[in-house]
């Protein structure tokens, strides 16, 4: 990435902000030490005359021709010409209107910090009238410019950061005076400015010092009460703004550093509710400008949320939390999460996001990670909960020691919601663009925490119910991992070091312990061969009956129901495995690649032929349904195993030869083996009805019900049992030309069809 280039830049900016902030401490303790009131430096000092520090010169000017260009929300923009005098001194103004420009279309559309309207006209005003110009509005212009280039859809390169880079210099420069000013919203505004640069690096330490400034600013403007200063013409809507701005900071990095957020609920006199919706104002409009999403207001009552979070979860009172205390708190913000989830518009929804044009979408996604983020530390789902982390490495050493470890409390309540929402946390951050720089970094706590939920689902499989996404799962935490790696490289903070090591060796386990899984699910297989042949005509029916438990049973049929992609279509569904089979040939499709067979069926295929299935498949029968009369392909296929699942039935054989007929009463979780004459030279099928009438006159509903079918390919693909009636083969070689199986099959299944209302 370019902007790793900017490494030193970065630090450099890091260690000044750092010892500036100091000497604002200091000069605070000061003046509060004294009894003299607190003198502000008149607005049109020049930027030599404060006493810290003096920001290195700029770049020289260079002339327009020469000027390298960047682009910026696809406007081609000039990388700006400082000059080299000393001064409040600003690049031309149609080179800087662009970056101001997309500021506005973008991040000052959901987060208002600025009035576009009002800064406008302060900007002409700064070019028309040179001798009127001041500290607190050459800062924030410099502020606005820099959110402009570094909140942008196109990301940026070294150039544009080196644009920043002055821009926050010069910003930081003059902050002394601006911690202090209540005569406007500017100070406030720089600050929170600021902060917001700052969240979107790897040294954010910065924006808590800052946000606690802003806080007091917000205080002494008194912001949080309901009331316009008719003094100053301020506007009660854009104080609101600036107020509940000040407040989602607050309780954002509450829950990022996990200490006390300054805004007490108790405390204030504004309501969410009056929050007006307007456009460019926190506000976005669908459907032509005719369903709101109400953005500022979405994500001030999701940071009221976050300071629940804090309440309930990490607070000192939290701590002293009895366990069914701590339940009652993570149940009330599970409630509170999903309530405030529902009230998104539809468009705005995570599974949405990837049908939204990109500003749109921008904003979409980091009002998304702020809802992970707090979903995640409900449960303390987080490298940063050690004592949870520790128990996922014990587990690790004993399943690889072969200890067999178990433990209930391994895992947080609502697990599974857990992981859901870590999955499509994952997939959303995926479609940020790689040079975003900035979005990566307010995500990099959203991603860490869901790279450690998927990984300790994998590595805890024997814990908790099979699921069918252990391959994508890992891809995910391969994909999200190689950009965490990626983003750190040439950042020297031991924290991100130290998560994404500890990230990387989770996922390594992980993917160990999904191996190991698989490995002792085959060898543990409950194939035993203990098939009984059943001492009726047809010969070569064997039938195992519970040859799994019921629990079993029921997490593989909320797999089938919740975890599967069906067709959506009536009647009889079906899903393959291995080899697709062809309801053409009636054979195996070979136009179709071989799908591996998931983890949830590796334990239930077949270990007495001496290999696996070529084919498996699984199909959905919904109350009703039935499978017309018809013999399996010899040709292509040897023997066929089945396993029901869910309601019984009846399955039908007829021998049209003998007119013989016998029907086999399919119990749940029985296994049938089919060879020989029953399966050459009987038909077998199952009647289409809601019910079956039992020898003892009871009648029995039918209800949902599931089986898996096993084919072996038969080697040769030819069969010598010379049924020319039945046998593809035998048809073959005699010339008989093979009649469409499906058809034959309709017609049969309409002679044995139940009168119509039966």
């Amino acid at each position: 990435m370019a902007i790793d280039s900017t490494h030193s830049a970065n630090n450099l900016r890091f260690e000044v902000i750092e010892e500036r902030l100091k000497a604002i401490e200091a000069q605070l303790w000061r003046n509060a030490s004294s009894s003299t009131e607190i003198a502000i430096e008149d607005d049109d000092q020049s930027m030599e005359e404060s006493p810290v520090w003096t920001p290195s010169p700029p770049p020289s000017t260079k002339s327009a021709v020469a000027t390298p260009t960047i682009r910026t929300n696809d406007t081609a923009v000039q990388v700006f010409e400082w000059s080299n005098e000393d001064g409040l001194h600003l690049p031309p103004l149609e080179q800087i209107k662009p970056v101001m420009d997309n500021y506005f279309d973008g991040f000052n559309q959901a987060i208002p910090l600025f009035s576009r309207d009002s800064f406008m006209r302060m900007v002409d005003d700064w070019y028309k009238y040179p001798s009127q110009r001041d500290r607190a509005s050459w800062s924030t212009v410099n502020v606005v410019l820099a959110l402009g280039v570094r909140q942008t859809l196109a990301g940026q390169n070294v150039s544009q950061d080196e644009m920043a880079s002055q821009c926050i210099s010069n910003a930081q420069s003059v902050m002394d005076t601006l911690v202090y000013r209540d005569t406007d919203l500017k100070g406030l505004q720089v600050l929170l400015g600021l902060v917001f640069l700052f969240l979107a690096t790897p040294h954010p330490q910065p924006a808590c010092v800052l946000i606690a400034t802003a806080v007091k600013l917000v205080h002494r403007l008194r912001l949080h009460v309901a009331v316009v200063d008719e003094d100053t013409g301020l506007q009660e809507q854009e104080r609101a703004q600036l107020f509940w701005i000040t407040y989602i900071i607050d309780r954002d990095l509450s829950l990022h550093t996990l200490e006390p957020y300054f805004l007490q609920d108790h405390d204030i006199g504004l309501a969410i509710d009056g929050l007006s919706c307007e456009k460019a104002a926190g506000c976005f409009f669908f459907n032509d400008e005719q369903l709101p999403v109400k953005f500022l207001d979405l994500r001030a009552r999701l940071a009221t949320i976050q300071g629940k979070v804090y309440d309930l979860v990490y607070s000192v009172r939290a701590s002293k939390f009895s366990l069914n205390q701590k339940q009652a708190a993570n149940d009330r913000l599970s409630r509170m999460l999903e309530q405030w989830y529902n009230t998104l518009p539809e468009p705005f929804k995570s599974d949405r996001a990837f049908t939204l044009e990109r500003k749109l979408q921008r904003h979409c996604i980091s009002l998304h990670i702020t809802y992970y983020q707090c979903l995640f530390s409900t449960r303390r789902a987080s490298i940063r909960n050690a004592n949870w982390i520790e128990s996922l490495l014990k587990f690790s050493h004993d399943l690889e020691a072969n200890n067999h470890p178990t433990d209930a409390l391994l895992l947080p309540s609502n697990w599974s919601a857990l992981v859901e929402a870590a999955r499509s946390c994952l997939t959303l951050l995926q479609l940020i663009d790689d040079s975003d720089i900035s979005l990566r970094w307010n995500s990099n706590c959203a991603c860490e925490a869901a790279i450690t939920i998927l990984a300790a689902n994998n590595l805890t499989l024997s814990e908790h119910d099979l699921h069918d996404s252990i391959d994508s799962d890992t891809l995910n935490i391969t994909v999200a991992l190689a950009e965490f790696k990626q983003r750190i490289e040439n950042t020297d903070e031991r924290f991100l070091q130290d998560s994404y090591a500890m990230c990387l060796d989770l996922s390594q386990r992980a993917e160990r312990a999904a191996t190991r899984f698989r490995e002792e699910a085959a060898a543990e297989s409950l194939w035993d061969g203990d098939l009984a042949e059943l001492p009726i005509k047809p010969s070569g029916i064997f039938m195992q009956q519970d040859f799994i438990t019921p629990e079993h049973e029921d997490k593989l049929i909320h797999i089938f129901k919740d975890e599967l992609q069906w067709p959506t279509r009536p009647g009889r569904l079906s899903l393959h495995y291995g080899y697709t089979f062809s309801y053409k040939t009636f054979g195996i499709d070979e136009e179709t690649p071989f799908k591996p067979f998931p983890d949830w069926l590796v334990a239930l295929l077949p270990t007495t032929e001496g290999r696996p299935p070529d084919q498996v498949c699984l199909q959905q029968y919904a109350p009703g349904t039935g499978i017309p009369p018809h013999v399996d392909t010899h040709g292509p296929f040897d023997q066929l195993y089945s396993l029901s699942l869910g309601s019984p039935l009846f399955m039908q054989f007829d021998n049209k030869e003998t007119g013989e007929k016998v029907e086999i009463d399919l119990l749940p979780r029985s296994m049938m083996k089919m060879s020989g004459d029953s399966r050459l030279h009987w038909m077998h099928g199952i009647k289409a009805r809601k019910t079956d009438t039992l020898s003892d006159g009871n009648v029995r509903l039918r209800q949902a019900r599931w089986s898996l079918t096993y084919r072996w390919l038969r080697e040769g693909a030819e069969c010598e049992c010379g049924n020319e009636k039945l046998c593809d083969t035998a048809q073959r070689r005699r010339g008989v030309e093979r009649e469409y199986r499906w058809k034959q099959y309709e017609q049969e299944a309409q002679k044995d069809a139940p009168p119509r209302g039966g």
